[in-house]
């Protein structure tokens, strides 16, 4: 039965020195400790828990990472995306998520602070930090995993958190350009945090090289890079991203047809100038019948929700107990199939249902995105 085992950052051979020496004993009965230490002189430090996360027979993945992390970024445009996957500690006070100038000034700086309730940006100029802007919530929870996705937009960034608790891509907040984005060229995290994978995904039509140091954690590997506006072929019950896709869009729907359990989250921003858009579940291409038509309009403040069938369209429903879109402003929005209806949420909140009309669902095998909006993510997934 094994007793320990060690592993070891050396810098040679036998009997060289050692950074760090990782040596945890195996517990016969589940008790046990983790000895930590490192050495150069022959002076050791130990660390010990009070429990052991390995077991004899048992397998296991370990992840050594050196923090902070630092990485190189390409130059930073309008639509670029960066998106990070990790797992809060359960003694996580804060950490840090920064885009770095060559200069060392920090563009962006989000900090989320579980020891004050709270999440701060900033910008740090000339080694000054500027004036904080403080979100009262923060978006991640201990021992969980998250996704943070920053979107750099021409006037600011959007950030935007999910997790595996509540997978809801949820839009967090905005953060007003105070440097140049074309400024940034690394990728920093610091603070008790694992990060996974981090990967930039640039705007549509342009292929970037994959970052070093991605794909770090086992037996987690870094996505494949694709053309962005392209989803990775996932099985059906997988969720299915896309980035900053043209308008207007379709996209299949996952296995090819609906079915009640569905949820599309769909992240995105209005024209300046908007008349209206909408989001469709449809059967097919141009001209194809439609099981629910989404459609804000602006000048009317109202939301249209409709079906087409064989060239005609049914009967209108517009009631709703407010209008929630608004040109140049970001919304998030989620839809949920019910076995006899849509549930619609805007921005976290309950907005509208629409009956199902048209049978069975799954004749519905795209959604699509038409008119005057710019869409940051769409996302399929089956609960």
């Amino acid at each position: 039965m094994a007793v320990c085992f060690s592993v070891n950052f050396a810098c040679g051979g036998v009997g060289s020195d050692v950074a760090f020496h990782f040596n945890p004993p195996i517990p016969a009965q589940g008790g046990g400790a983790q000895h930590l230490s490192s050495t150069a002189t022959g002076d050791q430090k130990r660390r010990s828990a009070t429990s052991s996360s390995f077991q004899p027979g048992v397998h296991f993945d370990m992840l050594v990472q050196e923090v902070p992390m630092d990485l190189p970024l390409q130059p930073l445009v309008p639509g670029t995306i960066i998106e990070l996957t990790g797992h809060v500690h359960n003694h996580t006070k804060r950490f840090s998520i920064n885009l770095v100038t060559g200069k060392g000034d920090i563009a962006l700086h989000v900090n989320p602070r579980f020891d004050a309730g709270n999440t701060v940006f900033n910008t740090l100029r000339g080694n000054e930090w500027e004036t904080e802007e403080v979100v009262q919530s923060v978006p991640v929870q201990h021992g969980q995993n998250f996704e943070c996705m920053i979107l750099v937009e021409q006037m600011d960034y959007k950030c935007v958190f999910s997790s595996s608790v509540a997978f809801n891509g949820v839009h967090f907040a905005e953060f007003k350009h105070r440097l140049l984005f074309s400024l940034v060229e690394r990728l920093n995290v610091e603070g008790t945090v694992t990060i996974h994978t981090a990967e930039q995904k640039p705007p549509l039509g342009t292929v970037l090289p994959p970052m070093e140091g991605v794909g770090m954690a086992m037996p987690c590997t870094a996505p494949v890079m694709l053309p962005t506006g392209l989803a990775t072929l996932e099985p059906a019950n997988e969720p299915q991203t896309v980035y900053n896709p043209p308008t207007p869009f379709s996209h299949p729907l996952p296995g090819g047809r609906l079915a009640p359990g569905l949820m599309v989250y769909i992240s995105g921003r209005p024209h300046s100038e908007a008349v209206s858009f909408s989001v469709n579940f449809a059967c097919g291409g141009v001209g194809s019948d439609v099981a629910f038509h989404f459609n804000p309009r602006f000048r009317h403040k109202e939301v249209v929700r409709n079906t087409f069938v064989d060239g005609d369209w049914g009967p209108e429903e517009k009631k709703c107990h407010k209008f929630v879109f608004h040109p140049g402003v970001h919304f998030d929005m989620l839809v949920q199939v019910l076995p006899d209806r849509f549930n619609v949420a805007v921005n976290g909140q309950h907005y509208v249902e629409y009956q199902h009309r048209l049978q069975p669902l799954s004749r519905i095998s795209h959604v699509t995105v038409e008119g005057d909006v710019l869409i940051a993510s769409l996302r399929c997934q089956y609960a």
